[in-house]
């Protein structure tokens, strides 16, 4: 996967602003308020169709519409995508037609609101490794998954009819769809042992694990021998090496990975080291920092995009 290049015009602070990108990696310097998380809003609507972020502002404060487009290859094919964005509506094409479906990306998110969720609610790191599943078993998961939530809603739904012989029944369909979906949990952290553990002593995690507990809230955590709260230094590396092992169980996959804050809750040796992987991993990286220029790709300033 390559994503070639990108336009923007009129895309939060950014009026008119072409870039092409590196193959494989690519850092953006910037001070604060220049626009770095616009930009890298911008490359994840574009190829995931929807922001990571809550507000849905997305046009310049003075204008009637946005509008995002991108070159990407996938697999030896090249596509033109589009996004128009009007206060009401929003229109996506590849190659020029309408397409409900987004193009088959696998995106790789950290940032400040990643690490905040995933530190402080079960639900969300629950959802972050379901999602993982999907990306590695597909359609296989989804099957699964979805009759479970099926199932818990229809429960719901009997519960407050009180509709007891459906309610048994359905019960069962639920405690069912949900030792499948555990199994496919356990499974995943089974296949990415490999590759994670390899990871974990590169940066310096070699006393941290995954697991997931078996209670009321089926949780997933990382846990340490010492039994101490992991840093948000050391979830941020947890979370790059899950996702970096995951990008080479998949091999022949299009993924995409982007790390907002690059040096925050990391020290220069962890960051090197983090560069390192990424260099050697099939995957297209975009980083934003506002720390060691001299390494940057690109410059960020204003709503402006220059090459360095």
């Amino acid at each position: 996967m390559f994503l070639k290049e990108i336009d923007l015009k009129n895309f939060r602070n950014f009026e008119d602003v072409k870039v092409r990108f590196n193959r494989n990696f690519n850092i953006f310097y910037g001070n604060n308020g220049q626009g770095k998380t616009n930009f890298l809003e911008a490359v994840y609507l574009i190829a995931g169709r929807k922001s990571f972020r809550k507000t849905e502002n997305l046009i310049n404060y003075n204008k009637d519409r946005a509008d995002v487009a991108a070159e990407i290859e996938l697999n030896g094919i090249d596509y033109s995508l589009s996004l128009r964005i009007e206060k009401d509506k929003r229109i996506y094409t590849i190659n020029g037609k309408k397409e409900k479906k987004k193009l088959p990306l696998n995106i790789y998110l950290i940032n400040s609101d990643v690490l905040f969720y995933f530190k402080n609610f079960s639900f969300y790191r629950r959802r972050f490794i379901d999602r993982l599943c999907y990306n590695v078993y597909g359609k296989n998961f989804l099957h699964v998954y979805n009759m479970w939530i099926k199932g818990k809603a229809n429960f719901r739904k009997a519960v407050e009819n009180n509709q007891l012989k459906e309610k048994a029944i359905l019960f069962e369909m639920v405690q069912r769809y949900k030792r499948e979906v555990d199994i496919f949990r356990r499974r995943l952290i089974d296949d990415l042992k490999k590759e994670y553990e390899e990871l974990r002593k590169f940066v310096g995690l070699e006393d941290i694990w995954i697991r997931i507990i078996r209670d009321r809230r089926d949780d997933i955590n990382f846990y340490r021998r010492d039994k101490r709260d992991l840093s948000l230094g050391e979830l941020k590396s947890m979370l790059f090496v899950i996702f970096i092992a995951t990008v080479k169980m998949l091999k022949d996959r299009n993924n995409i990975m982007l790390i907002d804050d690059f040096y925050s809750e990391w020290d220069n040796k962890k960051a090197d080291n983090i560069v390192q992987t990424l260099k050697k991993t099939d995957i297209q990286s975009f980083i934003m920092t506002n720390q060691n220029e001299h390494l940057a790709d690109f410059r960020i300033e204003k709503g402006a995009v220059y090459n360095i």
